[in-house]
């Protein structure tokens, strides 16, 4: 199952995204600030950045974990491999003071904040525990993917085969000048 957290509203307190599961809208979701942290960087540099218990985790693809709690033997899913981060789990709450650099969930949400998040939370743990080998990927809402990129290079490098006479006489004539 594949998990996406589109990032769309961000405050100095708090970072609201959307969940998808499988490409199909499942809650919102509420993370401590986001301070521009990706999983490309390297640990110095989220050192350097992170604020511990105030910062939203790295823009990245993860692979979940399913651990139980010996406190109450409720099964919890983690994410796995985040750089300068420990226990980083999906989780039940409302508020930034709830997350402490875990991924809250909500059926709704306003500034700051989600709501009824245990039943956002129970519906997604229910469609979780009935397949395995789960991935989460965190990203920006409004952000380019990379296949875009790719297409758009590819273009570019069409255009430029084709017309190569072209784009050489037109740096040429631009060189002179």
């Amino acid at each position: 199952m594949d998990l996406v957290v589109k990032r769309f509203l961000k405050t100095s307190k708090s970072t609201i995204g959307k969940l998808y599961v499988d490409g199909t809208f499942e809650c919102y979701t509420l993370e401590d600030t986001d301070r521009n942290l990706s999983s490309f960087m390297s640990l110095e540099q989220i050192k350097e950045i992170k604020i511990y218990g105030n910062t939203a985790i790295p823009r990245g693809k993860y692979a979940l974990a399913v651990q139980q709690s010996p406190s109450n033997g409720k099964r919890y899913f983690y994410l796995q491999n985040v750089k300068g981060y420990t226990g980083v789990r999906i989780e039940w709450g409302n508020t930034q003071m709830d997350t402490l650099g875990c991924i809250l969930v909500g059926t709704t949400y306003t500034t700051d904040k989600v709501n009824n998040s245990v039943v956002a939370y129970n519906a997604l743990v229910k469609k979780m525990n009935a397949t395995k080998g789960h991935t989460i990927t965190i990203m920006d809402e409004k952000s380019v993917s990379n296949s875009f990129w790719v297409i758009l290079v590819g273009i570019l490098l069409v255009v430029t085969y084709f017309f190569r006479e072209k784009v050489i006489n037109f740096f040429k004539k631009l060189l002179k000048k």
